[in-house]
């Protein structure tokens, strides 16, 4: 774990949930535009708005893996609320390969999936029933990559969603009790021999109630704070919407190539950058080459006469040590 938190691959409950909070205001915005002037949307912000749908779906829901959200489907969502918020495991393409897969959406979560449903996905011309598209309109892949280049815009750290599953999995060990350890364990498990042999539908659902209400233990004051925030900002700009099913547009009929017009300025939209080396970073880089000897990168990282930037990793250090810069 001290590797994984000095190569910038382990953060707390309280930073990921701050992921969702530092990004909500440009997904607010995005919403209240698609709904207002859905002809003035920039094709970017369509983009992000997916990946904020699937980022938070990770943290806020369950944390699973990347393919239960990738087989979510708008008919799911729409009967969910007649179910009291489930989304049954045996509804998923993956049942038959999975275990306990069983969601249960809180109004919060129903609330960022509302306004994503009735006002951006329109807008990306999908041609299949699940909920995250891409913008060419077909089913979104690789959900675990958005994750992870949403978290890293927001704090720095790389995160994806098995990494994540840990992090959950060992702050429980902290703050909750061993009962509830193993319920959290259980439902966020990639397969389970027991559920494939004697799986029922009651079951399930207990798993992910459990699971869920254990989450939202770990998550605590925070994750409440996050909810609230959703509540707030997405109240106006989702208030009519009513998650409903499409109609599927024919797969093999190529999708309408219509230029939307010109991009309008986004705020608060978080740009990569780059982790520059300070100017005491490199005095201290060279003082280090000389007391370790050139090549000792992760003894020169350890240090603890001086704390390099987080995230920085040994091979940055090398990196920059082979560029030129004064440190001869």
């Amino acid at each position: 774990m001290d590797t994984l938190e000095v190569r910038g691959h382990w953060a707390t409950m309280e930073e990921l949930l701050e992921v969702v909070k530092i990004h909500l205001l440009c997904y607010e915005n995005t919403v209240k535009i698609c709904k207002s002037s859905p002809t003035q949307v920039n094709p970017l912000d369509l983009t992000f708005a997916t990946k904020f749908v699937a980022m938070y779906l990770f943290i806020k829901v369950k944390g699973s893996r990347p393919m239960t959200y990738q087989y979510l489907t708008v008919g799911m969502i729409a009967t969910a609320k007649a179910k009291g918020g489930f989304i049954d495991q045996k509804t998923f393409k993956t049942a038959g390969k999975y275990g306990f897969d069983s969601l249960i959406l809180t109004d919060a979560n129903v609330q960022v999936l509302n306004g994503y449903i009735s006002y951006v996905r329109p807008l990306l011309k999908p041609q299949c029933d699940f909920v995250l598209v891409n913008r060419n309109g077909g089913q979104h892949g690789k959900l675990g990559e958005i994750m992870s280049k949403l978290v890293f815009d927001a704090i720095g750290k790389y995160i994806h969603p098995t990494r994540y599953r840990q992090i959950v999995e060992t702050q429980s060990l902290n703050e909750l009790p061993s009962a509830e350890q193993m319920i959290l364990s259980e439902d966020q498990k990639h397969s389970s021999a027991v559920a494939k042999v004697h799986y029922q539908k009651q079951r399930s659902r207990q798993v992910a109630l459990k699971g869920h209400e254990c989450l939202q233990k770990l998550q605590g004051a925070k994750g409440s704070e996050v909810d609230e925030g959703v509540h707030a900002r997405l109240r106006d700009s989702t208030s009519n919407a009513r998650p409903s099913v499409e109609p599927v547009q024919n797969v093999n009929s190529s999708p309408k190539k219509n230029a939307l017009p010109k991009r309008i300025l986004r705020s608060h939209r978080n740009i990569h950058r780059v982790l520059k080396f300070t100017k005491e970073e490199d005095n201290f880089l060279k003082e280090e080459i000389a007391k370790h000897g050139f090549g000792q990168w992760t003894a020169i990282l350890r240090d603890d006469d001086f704390q390099f930037q987080g995230g920085r990793t040994a091979d940055s250090l090398k990196k920059r040590a082979g560029m030129k810069m004064p440190l001869a």
